[in-house]
């Protein structure tokens, strides 16, 4: 394939193929204090426009979480194991649960990002202030939403794509001619040059980036072929960190492994 036509096939390219993004569920908040559930109700709209807004995550629709609690039979209150089920029937990357307390004049939200794969809380935002009701949207919510993806920039970095192990085979008659494409956000950093018939290809390539300021890091696998270019996989560098990552192909809602890359960071 002649430069030209990688080009051309580039930017031809759906951008919804990179655009990606990962998905979230915002659960009902919990009332706390003098809170009446009405009110909690009215937070955990609130919260959802706001993430919404940020267009950080894909947000799941309300009736979806309310019919897997209603089926399920699934009590929260604030039980991270439970949220995490939640996450899993929902087919979710990541839950956001949080509570709602009034004490006197003051209100105080406390909002959490919790990795629906590892269990593990990765964010945990609280903010509080003396406020009507009517302005806990403008006052508390947004701010809290805001200061929960702030992100600080950062120096750039080296990504160094070292090699692939054990990718799996797209043709019938010969081995897979592995190449990557390399997206920090929806912005293509670069490509690598394609390794004919070569499940273990070693590429040793550097990509600098010279300004990050905390997007994921985007690396797909594919196979060359004379007239398209096949889809192996992808990788997401959520946290910017050598290492041998899963290619990861979905299919039907499920997962399945394609082998492994190894990058190195610099």
């Amino acid at each position: 394939m002649n430069k030209l036509i990688v080009c051309i096939f580039m930017l031809s390219f759906p951008v919804s193929i990179f655009a990606q993004k990962e998905t979230c569920a915002i659960l009902p908040f919990e009332g706390k204090g003098d809170v009446e559930i009405t009110t909690a109700n009215a937070i955990t709209e609130f919260v959802q426009a706001a993430f919404m807004q940020s267009s950080v995550y894909k947000v799941v629709e309300r009736n979806r979480i309310d019919n897997i609690l209603k089926q399920q039979k699934i009590e929260l209150a604030g039980a991270t194991e439970n949220a995490v089920e939640v996450g899993k029937l929902l087919s979710v990357n990541k839950i956001v649960m949080g509570s709602i307390i009034k004490l006197g004049k003051k209100y105080t939200i406390i909002l959490k990002i919790i990795n629906v794969t590892t269990g593990e809380i990765e964010k945990n935002e609280k903010k509080s202030a003396e406020v009507q009701i009517e302005e806990i949207d403008d006052m508390l919510i947004v701010p809290l939403v805001e200061s929960l993806f702030s992100v600080k920039k950062q120096a750039g970095f080296t990504l160094w794509i070292r090699k692939c192990i054990g990718v799996t085979k797209m043709d019938a008659f010969s081995d897979s001619d592995v190449w990557v494409a390399i997206y920090l956000g929806n912005q293509l950093i670069g490509r690598t040059k394609f390794i004919k018939d070569d499940l273990n290809p070693v590429f040793d390539e550097r990509f600098d980036i010279s300004e990050y300021n905390g997007e994921i890091v985007n690396i797909y696998v594919y196979d060359h072929d004379v007239t398209k270019e096949n889809l192996i996989g992808n990788v997401i560098l959520d946290k910017i960190k050598s290492g041998k990552y899963p290619i990861i192909k979905t299919e039907g809602g499920n997962n399945y492994s394609q082998g492994q890359l190894e990058v190195e960071i610099q």
